[in-house]
């Protein structure tokens, strides 16, 4: 569970630091919205099957 909660503070800082890097680059919000979904499309490939590891793992502990 520790580790749902340090992906999400890593995902938030990692989107904090595109938000205040791309608003100071003098780029504004179309350049946050193309970083945002770049980093989305990196980032989202290992997360779900992290999850769904976690969700069996819990449903062999309960079983």
């Amino acid at each position: 569970m520790i580790w749902i909660y340090l992906s999400l503070g890593l995902f938030f800082l990692v989107y904090l630091f595109i938000f205040l890097y791309s608003y100071s680059w003098g780029g504004g919000k179309e350049n946050f919205i193309y970083s945002y979904a770049f980093v989305s499309y990196l980032l989202h490939i290992p997360l779900p099957f992290r999850l769904i590891r976690v969700n069996v793992h819990n449903l062999n502990v309960r079983s």
